[in-house]
């Protein structure tokens, strides 16, 4: 039987997605703190990666991207006023 996954199991692949496919690759400190304790809507989450990388959240295609991979890996524990 697969192992349930948890908004604990799923902080990790999805803060390693977004550095790959993204490029924003937080420093250790930064990851740390966003897992010990992540913010609870997906848009808070999406807000805190671009403050722990020092980035306006104002491109929003850019912003768009990174919510949607928020959303899709994290949004079964984290609410999205926007359903």
């Amino acid at each position: 039987m697969p192992t349930p996954k948890t908004l604990e199991s799923e902080l990790p692949w999805l803060l390693d997605e977004l550095c790959t496919e993204l490029g924003f690759c937080l420093r250790p400190e930064q990851r740390a703190a966003l897992e010990a304790a992540p913010p609870r809507t997906v848009a808070a989450f999406t807000d805190a990666v671009f403050a722990a990388e020092g980035i306006d959240p104002s491109p929003k295609r850019l912003y768009a991207q990174v919510h949607e991979k928020v959303k899709r890996r994290l949004g079964e524990w984290l609410t999205d006023p926007t359903q």
